[in-house]
Parts: C-alpha cells; sequence; structure tokens
C-alpha cells in the first residue's frame, strides 16, 4: 500500500503588508522546530507528502525585492516535516527571475526534495515514483493568465495542447497511476470553470487517474468522473496573512494505492494561521466543522452541475465577481484591524509597510 499525501499552497515568504513579521520573517531557528511539529501534527505520515510550494527560495543577500520569497531554511523545515516533492508550476515562483527559480530548484533537490512543474530540455518535466512495483507519473502546470509575472521559461505552462503531449509521453511509460497538477482557476471561488472541468473531464477519459488543482486560495470540490479524480482546489496550507475565514481554510488529501491503482482518498480540513497574531504555521481543522464546510461546498456544485453550460458560465462569473469583491473587503478590514490587535512593533511596521504602498500607488 502506498500513501501520498496533497497538501495545498504553501508560502513561506512575506507579502507587501506582512514585511518584517511574516513567514519570511518569523523562518529562524526558534521557530524550526515548532513549525516542523505543527505540519507534522496536521498531515501526519506518508510516503509521500506533496506541496505546490508558492514562492522562490533565496537568501535575503540574492534577493531582488524585500517580499515574494523564502529563505532557504524553509526547505529544512519542509524535509523534515516529510514534505518530500513540490510543484513549482505556479505564479509567484518566479518573483525573482530565472536565477532565483534555479537556486530554488538547486535547494530543494540538496535537501532531497524532487520538484514538478518545470521544464526538462523545454518539455514538462515528468517525474517517476516508483514504489512497491507500482509506477506513479506525475507533472505540473500553470495557467499562465493567473500571472502578473511573465514565466521566464522557467515552469511548464498550462496550454492543452501541451498537456496532452505530456500526457502521451506518460504512456510511453506504462505507468500505473498518472496524476496531474494544475496550478488554475480564479481566485476566492468555492468552485471551478466550465473550461476547467471540460479539460479535467477530458484528461480523466484520456487516462489521468487524480487531477489536484491549486491558486484559488479557497477549497474547491471533489469529483469522481469516469473512475478518475478531481480536487479542484486544496485551498492554503501556510500563508503569512488569513485575511478572511474562507482564505484561512484549506485541505490535506490523502490517496491510498493498492494493487496499482488508486484505492481510497480521503481528506482533512486544515486553518491557516496569522503570522502577525503568533508564531504557529497550521493546525488541524475540528473534522465535524470541516464535514460540514467541505459538504456545502459539494452540495452548490451537484447542484450547479444539473445546469446547462450556458447557465453554469453564467453561474460561474456572477460567483466570481461577488467572491473576489468580498476577499478585496475583507483584506482591507483585516489590514484596520491587524493595526489594532497586533503587538506595536508589528503594528509600527504594518503602518510602515502601508505607507510605502500608498507611495508607490
Amino acid at each position: 500500500m502506498i500513501k501520498l499525501t496533497f497538501i495545498g499552497d504553501i508560502f513561506p515568504g512575506d507579502e507587501l503588508f506582512t514585511n518584517g513579521f511574516g513567514i519570511k520573517s518569523k523562518t529562524v531557528e526558534e521557530n524550526r522546530q515548532r513549525w516542523e511539529n505543527n505540519i507534522k501534527e496536521t498531515v501526519g505520515n506518508a510516503n509521500y507528502i506533496i506541496g505546490n510550494l508558492e514562492s522562490p527560495l533565496v537568501n535575503d543577500a540574492d534577493a531582488t525585492s524585500k517580499t515574494f520569497y523564502g529563505i532557504p531554511m524553509f526547505a529544512d523545515i519542509l524535509k523534515d516535516s516529510g514534505v518530500n516533492v513540490v510543484n513549482l508550476a505556479n505564479n509567484h515562483i518566479a518573483e525573482q527571475g530565472s536565477e532565483g527559480f534555479a537556486k530554488t530548484v538547486d535547494t530543494l533537490h540538496g535537501k532531497g526534495i524532487m520538484t514538478v512543474g518545470g521544464l526538462k530540455e523545454c518539455e514538462p518535466e515528468i517525474i517517476t515514483i516508483e514504489e512497491e512495483q507500482t509506477t506513479i507519473c506525475m507533472a505540473g502546470f500553470c495557467d499562465e493568465r493567473v500571472c502578473a509575472i511573465a514565466n521566464p521559461g522557467c515552469y511548464a505552462s498550462l496550454d492543452e495542447e501541451k498537456v496532452f503531449k505530456t500526457l502521451e509521453r506518460m504512456k510511453k511509460m506504462r505507468p500505473d497511476v498518472i496524476i496531474f497538477i494544475f496550478h488554475w482557476g480564479n481566485e476566492y471561488i468555492h468552485f471551478p470553470s466550465l473550461e476547467q472541468r471540460t479539460l479535467a473531464y477530458k484528461l480523466i477519459d484520456n487516462g489521468v487517474n487524480l487531477i489536484i488543482g491549486h491558486h484559488p486560495h479557497v477549497i474547491q470540490p471533489y469529483e469522481i468522473y469516469h473512475g478518475g479524480h478531481i480536487i479542484y482546489s486544496l485551498g492554503n496550507f501556510c500563508f503569512d496573512d488569513v485575511q478572511s475565514a474562507h482564505f484561512g481554510k484549506g485541505m490535506t488529501a490523502q490517496i491510498t494505492i493498492q494493487e496499482k491503482t488508486i484505492h481510497d482518498i480521503s481528506y482533512e480540513g486544515v486553518l491557516v494561521q496569522d503570522m502577525a497574531l503568533g508564531n504557529n504555521l497550521v493546525r488541524k481543522m475540528n473534522h465535524q466543522a470541516f464535514e460540514r464546510y467541505v459538504g456545502k461546498i459539494n452540495s452548490k456544485y451537484q447542484t450547479l452541475k444539473g445546469l446547462s453550460n450556458e447557465e453554469y458560465e453564467a453561474a460561474y462569473q456572477k460567483a466570481y465577481r461577488q467572491a473576489h469583491t468580498r476577499e478585496r473587503i475583507l483584506m482591507r478590514v483585516n489590514i484596520l484591524k491587524k493595526v489594532l490587535d497586533i503587538r506595536h512593533h508589528h503594528r509600527m511596521q504594518l503602518l510602515k509597510n502601508i505607507k510605502n504602498y500608498l507611495i508607490k500607488k
């Protein structure tokens, strides 16, 4: 029996408003054991723990900006917590350019952490896991439409033609299980677009066994289609700033493979911890509360699936506009609440960050 655990977005950097007290600034020796324990208690044990590393890992001296990157020590924290595979095809991995990407890959590989989502000889990289006479092939892609920073030729772009060519390359390896990791969709909405669902179905119909999604920063449904498994978004796993209740919830997916096939999938909820309010990284969500929460998401999706394609797309666009507006408002409210709630030295840094933001704007 092989166990894979997939976790959501891992962001080990400071953001614009948390510069000076975000995860990067708190990645120090005194927090290392605490954070490793947080991850272990939340995720448990598996043969492979696979996450989405949402920002590069570079030394402060090599950074081209003060925000949106983590330091190399975070790779030690991931490795010692059991995380041994990370997807790098996402919209923030190029924040430090192609050199920052290369340094991140070198750091991760140096710690024995495998990476997926990069390019090898200009082709999307396929990693192969051999375990208990079972072959698992995995590849990662990022939809560049979600990127504010242009891809400097580092990671695999989510282009349907490229994805299917990669699938054909995988099939030639005669794997038992094929997994795609996608960084896709719009932020803050709790169900996939019609375009995402159509692509997922086509891939399942052509032999893909499991699709794992990231990027929306909130949980989206888990669906079984023609024997294939689709988790559209796992939400967040660790972030330095929790702007809303939805943003602060994610989930882990436990995949059990027996006799060369996916035998079972289960999932658990996680609560992202706000760096401004403490030094913990992540913790388990109460199981019953999580079941109620994710149950509502799945139930809403099942209702929407009964609509025509046109009605579904209209419902999606309306929900996206509402969710995006809500989260942008909550982001600003969260900043004001922090000014009142956080420690004095963090408050002074936050006010400085706000001032710098307004000047640049």
